[in-house]
């Protein structure tokens, strides 16, 4: 295993949860309503959760602090898309998450990267209800 890919790999995740986290916030900006508000606010916590989890990671593995960035998403206008997005989202983090998992030989991230992973599926799914509702 390469660690500097394994790096590459954890700085990814770390820049898509930031995205998805920066996102979710615009969309509980735009929403009043409660099913979605519940949806996104905990799928937002869990998102910073994982930043911190990956972060922890990063840093076990490199010494360094983790830069962070995302990009900031356009205001949200369409519910139904922006749910749409939302899963999307959902399904390429588990594709990736799994990507890093099979890359991984060290299992202290194997376990944190499961973990996070399954967050994610309850995220598709709850999203994947979300979206039949609308």
């Amino acid at each position: 295993m390469d660690y500097d890919k394994l790096v590459t790999m954890l700085d990814k995740a770390l820049k898509a949860e930031k995205e998805a986290e920066l996102f979710y916030t615009e969309v509980l900006k735009a929403s009043n309503d409660y099913l979605i508000r519940e949806a996104f606010v905990e799928a937002r916590h869990d998102e910073r959760e994982h930043i911190v989890k990956l972060s922890d990671l990063y840093r076990d593995l490199t010494g360094k602090n983790p830069v962070i960035s995302g990009t900031i998403p356009e205001k949200v206008t369409n519910m139904k898309e922006a749910v749409q997005k939302a899963i999307a989202g959902e399904e390429a983090a588990i594709r990736d998450y799994l990507d890093l998992i099979n890359y991984s030989t060290l299992e202290k991230v194997d376990r944190v990267i499961y973990e996070i992973r399954n967050d994610e599926i309850v995220h598709l799914e709850k999203f994947q209800a979300l979206y039949n509702t609308l």
